[in-house]
Parts: structure tokens; sequence; C-alpha cells
């Protein structure tokens, strides 16, 4: 069966625009396609900042043909007593397009009602084709919609070509007057004259004759090849990046990559400011020796071959070599004032409108994250440290450097902190309180860091909250949920803080200084149940089941540690199914027959009362509790939880017993609160684990 190729040729598309809208357009074909019973093999994309083009492999010549069951009126609707067809028959046949002779009768939950059953023959795939892909094409977002001309459609960029071809035959359809053709278009400089496609099997080379690699991929490992050849040719290797690499292969069609250099004398300059001129600016490739030390080199890609190379490669050293001096003159700029007295200005940079500025942020921050360190650290002076990080932490803002490098803030800060004669302890913290920035950045090495990093992202999350500007949805301007997220990554190992005791900590400065607009308690609700949905986006990324995650968090959340501990240690021992199941049966059994007489308002005695265990088995679950209780309790203590769980799983046979013989809810109000009691007490060494109710047994 043939291909069928569809590109949409565009001005140039931004490339993080690219890839969202080719998954887009990817799983919207093979769903239209399905649904038009169109049969294809695969589907493959590919893009260049001037087109996006898609491949179905092996489409159908042609839809399947569809057998369809229409349902009608009802039997005494359509048929008179004597069986003769009615006008509601008759108009029901027509509409279908079938004989009223041929209409069935069939029997229904709702009766017996008339069914029109017709075959409908399948249309050539290019007719179905031009109705689908204008929908589909109507129907890709973008960051940035553009309308051009005077017309209403929208799309990333404006539409200058498109080609639709189904193997050698065209599938025609338009675009506010754009038709399709089998006419492309290659390298705007080296082929800038139209091209024809014979077919869609032979995209590709059409794509190389013209100088274009259409394929992104290959893109990449071009560059990848030469870039990495050109570093080694002058005893170099490449600083990568994923996202600079990604970047320059959708800002080119046919990359050619060349080496530039620079003044050493510019290596004087801290190593952060050169390579984020290079790549931030430029899109350059940084050399280094092995040691990391820099070259006084860049590799660059050019859109184009290798004629008149030199004359390119000098006008991007021109150009670098203009950047660095204004870096050089910011740097020395920045140098004449140390930290400390930076700090002074965050007066004058607005944190939040209604928040406030920096400078009184910082003072939250250090506040918080004195708090935390005193929590954590063992040695005073780490508290101290941190404290003082926290009030340098965002001096770097009004620096003249990350004026013009915003992503250098915070590595700035740490350079003019040591510059400043600042401890060092205190210049790392500050270099690390942005991190984690993504989820691939890694978190803080030192404590001090750490904590500032908790502190900053904490009170962030506590002001905005106090305002009511809570995410919803996708929607979430102030990115708090990647805030939120690295909150959780740095609590995982740090069994002492609590979500609600740093809540209470954040929250109290916003208080005093009267900017909550919106109840503590408010706030509250919504910062854990916040925070409840990072820790289960923390245990998805872990691999652990849905249940799981469920049951662990219903049973607490408050400490993240505890809880990504408690479920690898339940994902693990479902492993075991003939000891996690009775367990899990039992525990159930225990938190039901709880809830149910919590909704009958029978409540538990407030303590066991040994001498209404009238029966064995409700004695040898009180003993066997007895001795088993206080070693569970110190394993829950200690984040022993599979031990844990292998000491209540030994006393499954006796609750199983106990249930077995003895009647909780019996007549006897006394016996009958002392039983509950005695459930109640199990039901909480359960819950140390997880609400086993919430857990799926298969």
């Amino acid at each position: 069966m043939p291909d069928l190729l569809l590109e949409i040729g565009t001005e140039e598309l931004p490339g993080s625009f690219i890839l969202p809208a080719l998954r887009q357009l990817a799983e919207a074909t093979a769903r239209e396609f399905s649904e038009a019973r169109i049969e294809f093999e695969a589907i493959a994309t590919c893009a260049t900042p001037r087109r996006m083009a898609m491949i179905v492999r092996s489409a159908a010549p042609s839809q399947k043909d569809a057998r369809l069951e229409v349902r009608g009126p009802a039997r005494r609707a359509a048929f008179d007593v004597e069986g003769k067809p009615t006008r509601a028959a008759e108009g029901f046949a027509r509409s279908q397009k079938v004989d009223v002779a041929d209409l069935e009768v069939r029997e229904t939950p709702q009766g017996e009602y008339v069914f029109a059953v017709r075959l409908e023959p399948g249309r050539p795939t290019t007719e179905a084709a031009a109705e689908i892909f204008p929908k589909i094409l109507a129907g890709l977002s973008f960051p940035k919609m553009m309308r051009w001309g005077h017309g209403r459609f929208r799309f990333g960029r404006p539409i200058r070509w498109m080609a639709a071809l189904l193997g050698q035959e065209e599938i025609a359809f338009d675009i506010e007057g754009l038709k399709t053709g089998r006419k492309t278009w290659g390298h705007r400089f080296l082929h800038p004259e139209p091209l024809e496609i014979a077919s869609a099997e032979s995209y590709g080379q059409v794509m190389r004759k013209a100088f274009v690699v259409a394929d992104q991929e290959e893109r990449k490992e071009t560059i990848r090849r030469q870039v990495e050849a050109l570093a080694a040719g002058i005893g170099g290797r490449v600083v990568w990046e994923p996202g600079l690499l990604e970047e320059v292969a959708f800002v080119v069609e046919y990359p050619t990559a060349f080496r530039g250099g620079f003044d050493a004398s510019y290596l004087d300059l801290p190593r952060p400011v050169l390579i984020t001129t290079m790549k931030k600016h430029q899109r350059y490739f940084p050399v280094v020796f092995a040691d990391g030390h820099l070259l006084p080199a860049f590799i660059a890609v050019r859109n184009g071959d290798s004629e008149h190379l030199d004359t390119v490669r000098a006008g991007n050293e021109r150009v670098l070599e203009a950047r660095f001096n204004d870096a050089r003159f910011y740097y020395q700029e920045d140098l004449k004032t140390p930290l400390a007295e930076k700090a002074i200005k965050l007066g004058r940079v607005v944190f939040q409108e209604t928040l406030g500025n920096m400078e009184e942020k910082t003072r939250r921050v250090a506040r918080l994250t004195r708090f935390i360190l005193e929590s954590l650290a063992e040695d005073n002076a780490v508290v101290e440290t941190g404290e003082r990080a926290a009030l340098l932490c965002k001096a770097d803002l009004v620096s003249e450097m990350v004026k013009e490098l915003p992503d250098l803030q915070g590595i700035m800060g740490g350079i003019y902190a040591r510059l400043s004669g600042e401890p060092e302890d205190a210049a790392r913290a500050i270099e690390e309180h942005y991190l984690p920035r993504s989820a691939d950045d890694p978190l803080p090495d030192t404590q001090a860091g750490r904590a500032l990093s908790m502190a900053d992202k904490l009170d962030t999350i506590a002001g905005y909250f106090g305002l009511g500007l809570v995410p919803t949805g996708s929607g979430d301007p102030y990115a708090l949920r990647r805030q939120a997220q690295g909150v959780v990554a740095m609590l995982r190992d740090e069994p002492r803080l609590s979500l609600d005791a740093l809540f209470e900590a954040a929250v109290v400065p916003y208080q005093e200084s009267a900017l909550l607009k919106r109840a503590a308690e408010e706030a509250r609700e919504d910062w854990m149940r916040f925070f409840r949905q990072r820790i289960e986006v923390a245990c998805q990324e872990m691999g652990i089941r849905y249940d799981i995650v469920d049951a662990v968090l219903s049973a607490a959340f408050a400490n993240v540690c505890t809880v990504l501990d408690r479920a690898q240690a339940l994902q693990s021992l479902r492993e075991n199914p003939d000891r996690f199941v009775p367990l899990v049966t039992v525990a159930t059994r225990v938190g039901n027959l709880l809830r149910f007489a919590e909704g009958k308002r029978i409540a538990p005695a407030l303590r066991i009362d040994s001498a209404l265990l009238s029966e064995s088995e409700e004695r040898d679950l009180a003993v066997a509790f007895e001795e088993a209780g206080p070693h569970i309790s110190a394993c829950l203590a200690d984040r022993r939880y599979e031990e844990a769980f292998h000491l209540l799983s030994a006393c499954q046979t006796v609750i199983d017993r106990f249930f077995d013989t003895v009647m909780v809810m019996c007549e006897d109000e006394a016996l009958r609160a002392n039983r509950l009691a005695l459930l109640n007490r199990i039901h909480g060494l359960f819950l140390g684990l997880a609400d086993f109710s919430r857990v799926v047994v298969e």
C-alpha cells in the first residue's frame, strides 16, 4: 500500500513550537484515520524551521466498508395492528436509504424496536483525508497563534504552501484559499526554486536534492558528529547540553558546523559567564580541555554549505567578541560594590505586587531557613551560614550581569559572594538555592544550600496560596508546581521535617505583616492538597502502583520521607501475594468495621479494659498485640516498614480467629465499646503503614 504525505510549509517556526505540534499532528491523524476506518502501518513526522511533514506508512487506498446498524422507532409505532408499516417506519427507512421491507425487529432491554442495517462502502482515502486534514490543522495549538492577511485561520506562523499525496495521487483541499498540490520548496538560499514531489515515497530524496535534511534526528546526529570532530581537532571536547543541540537542530535545514576562536584574555571572566554567553546569546558549543578548563574556541552551526565559511567564521567571531566585551564591562561594574551593598537595593525590586519586594522576601526566607536548619543541623555554624546566605541570595538580581543574563542568577551571587569575602559555605548555598530548576537538575549538595532552596520555594508557595493564587487545571503561571516538586525531592531524605510544620513556619511572617488575604486554615488545606498531588507524582515516577500510592497517602502524608519509604516497602511486599493479600484483607476488615461503627455513632472505649475480655479469642488478640505492639511501633518510628509489615502479618491468624468467633457489635454496650477499642488500637498500627482498604487485591 502507498505512503501518504502531508507537508505544511510555513514561515520560520520557533524551535520550541515544533515538537509539540508534531505530536499533536500524529496523534490527531491516528485518531481520525481510525475513526474513518482508514488502515495504516505507522506514522512518522519530521520538521525543519520552514516545514512540518507527516508520512503515514502503508495507508490503505480506501476506507474499509462499514456495516451500520441504526435503531429506529419502537415496533408498536413502526407497524400497525395488521403488521403494515406506518409512516414512521417509512420515514425511518427512507432516511437510512433502505427498503421498508428490509427493516428488522429486535428485542432490546427497552422493548421491541426496528433496526435498519446497511452496508456503507468505503470512500477513497484521498476523499476522506481531504475532509480530515483541514480539521486537524485547524485544531493544532501553539504557544502563540497568528492570523495573516484577511483570513480567520490561526497557526503558529503563516502557511505558505501545502503538499498532500497518497502515493502519486494528490489529496485536494484548501485552507483560506491556499490549495494543496505536489509542489514544495527547498533550502531558502541553496535551492530557492520550487520542486515537485512525484510520490509520497520520494519525499526524502526530493528534500536532499533541495539541500534540506528533513528528519530532525538525522540533523541532530549530523551536528553532533561534526561538532565532536571539530573539537577533537584541537584536543578538546564539547560541553554538551541536550536542549542546545535540539534548539540548534531546529534553526537549520542543512547543517554545517565550523570552529571559531576568541582572544584568550577573555578567559579571565568567570567560566559560567563565557559559557552562558556562547550558549544563550549565540547558540555556540563551548570547547574545553579534558580537565574541564575552557579553550578560547567555540563551534557554531551554519544553515548552509561550506562555501565562504571563512567569512561566516569571521562574522561570528566579531559578534562573540562584542558580547564578551559587554560581559566584561558588566562584570567590572558589578565588582565595584560588595554583594552585601547590592542587597540594600533589593527594596526596589518587586517580588509580587501584594507580597512586597525582594528585601522583604529575603528576610522571610532567612527566618524560614533558620527554622529548617535548627530542625536539621547539629552545628550552629551551619544555621548561621544558611541565614547569612539567605539575606544575600537575591542580591545578584540588581547586578548588571544578571540583568543581561538572567540564567546566571544565583551563580553570579555565589561568585560575587566569594569576591566580597563571604564564607565559602555561604557562597555555595547562594549558588545552589535555585536548584532544582527542573526535574533534570541536581539537588543542592550542601545542607545550608538545601535548606535555603526549600525556604525560598516554600515562601513563594505560601505567599501565593495566601492570596488564593492556587494552580488550577493545567494553568500554573507562577511555576508553583515545579517549585513544590523540588521541595518534595529535597524532603525525600529529611524525616525530621513535616509539611504542616513547614506551612506554619512559612505562613507566620505573612500573618505578622497582614499580607494574607484569606484564612490561614483555608490556605493550609490548599497547601496540603497541593503537596499531596506532588507526592503522588513523585511516587508514580518511582514506579509505585496507583493503589499503593492511594493507600499510603490516605494514611498520612505530612512527612514526605516516610510516605515514599512506605510506598516503596509496600510495592516490594506486594510481590509476595501469599502474605500480602491475607494481611490486606484482614486490615480492610478491621477498618471497615470501625467505619461502620462510626457511621452508627458507636464510639470505642477510651481504653481497653482487660476485665471485659470475656472470650478467649479476644484475650488472645489483646495479648498478641500487647506483645507485638511496642515492637511494631518501634519499627514504624525507625522507618523499618518491611519489618513492621511482617510483625503485623504474624498476627493475622489471631485476628482472623477473633472475627470468626467474637461478635464485635454485640448488644452489651460495654463489651462492644471495649472490642472496638481493641480493634481501634490494631487499626492505628495498620495505618502506620497504609490505609489497606484502598489496596486493590487481584
